[in-house]
């Protein structure tokens, strides 16, 4: 992807965040979005404290947990790497997602720094797919159990609906990708390709790796379940903080997951605006208010940003032990997306 094309999306990105941003401030009170959200702040106490508090450390941990899960996928694939390094490759990543300009995101940037120690590019892609599709299995799974176990959640019309259809959806799809690319003529196929399928086939052979090693494979997906619901505790935990009494633990497994299935998207910068719209569209009709939700959505942004900000050190000072390293990060990002570009655009 050239440079303007990148460029191209990222101002579209832009555009849609600070669209649905506006939108939701005109619909909140008549168009006074900011002063309503300002006043829907509670007063400091002691207890918003320990709730703020709880719900950056399990932000935090749930940082913890996605490495773990990363863990998983790469050992499953025959790499050897430490935790600490892969720690903070993540870290990294979450930076770079959170923060920088970049349509790249943070994923890109992992298989890098992973390649520079491991120097297979083919399994440290695969890694990090797996490592994304474990979570895409996760969170239809917690949305799931949120409506099973709350049956009224299950009376709210659209978003019941919606929550419902966009998990089995994700599930069917996720499905159908590990079925075709983990099928063995699949594999025999690509096995015999060049160029960009040399990653579908780290791909494949990632998949039968797993299903050789099942406990491998339970370990992938209760890590991927862990680090998902310590999300969904966070967030739990901050729409205490905010004096949001109308919905509690079931209610965020159940719409959470959504959230983050569609902000994933790569429509918006790092789902802002998408996020905060699909918090008001699940919560109203709990009797939550337009402006709290949208309140709730920013917390939430806000949280992740502050618990991405010391990934900024591994960012800098790099990771493992490279034989190089690249003057500064543009170089390294872009020296990566070539050699992806360069495998794409060979011939198969």
């Amino acid at each position: 992807m050239d440079k303007k094309r990148r460029a191209g999306i990222l101002l579209l990105q832009i555009a849609v965040s600070l669209g649905l941003l506006a939108y939701l401030f005109w619909r909140i009170d008549d168009g006074d979005g900011p002063a309503s959200l300002l006043s829907d702040i509670p007063e400091w106490s002691l207890v918003t404290g320990v709730w703020l508090a709880a719900a950056l450390f399990l932000t935090f941990m749930s940082f913890v947990a996605g490495a773990l899960r990363w863990e998983s996928a790469v050992e499953a694939l025959g790499m050897k790497e430490s935790f600490s390094n892969l720690f903070a490759y993540f870290m990294a990543g979450q930076f770079t997602s959170n923060f920088l300009p970049t349509t790249i995101g943070g994923d890109i940037l992992r298989v890098a720094r992973l390649n520079k120690t491991v120097k297979d590019t083919p399994n440290s892609f695969a890694s990090v797919v797996i490592d994304r599709m474990g979570g895409w299995i996760a969170l239809p799974v917690i949305c799931l159990v949120g409506l099973a176990w709350n049956g009224g959640l299950r009376q709210l019309g659209a978003p019941s609906s919606t929550a419902l259809l966009v998990s089995l959806a994700t599930l069917g799809v996720l499905a159908l990708i590990i079925y075709s690319v983990g099928h063995g003529a699949t594999g025999r196929w690509l096995g015999r390709r060049k160029g960009a399928l040399r990653y579908m086939h780290a791909l494949h052979l990632g998949f039968d790796s797993l299903r050789g090693k099942p406990k491998d494979t339970i370990y992938l997906v209760f890590s991927a379940l862990l680090y998902q619901f310590v999300l969904v505790l966070a967030v739990a935990c901050a729409a205490e903080a905010l004096g949001i009494d109308e919905i509690g633990l079931t209610a965020v497994m159940a719409f959470l997951p959504v959230v983050l299935i569609v902000q994933a998207l790569p429509i918006s910068i790092g789902g802002l605006g998408v996020r905060e719209s699909l918090f008001v569209f699940f919560l109203t009709q709990l009797g939550v208010t337009d402006s709290e939700a949208t309140l709730l959505g920013l917390f939430v942004g806000a949280l992740v940003l502050t618990c991405s900000l010391p990934g900024v050190i591994p960012l800098v000072f790099g990771g493992g032990k490279p034989k190089s390293r690249p003057a500064d990060l543009s170089e390294e990002v872009n020296t990566t997306l070539e050699a992806l570009d360069a495998e794409a655009a060979t011939p198969v």
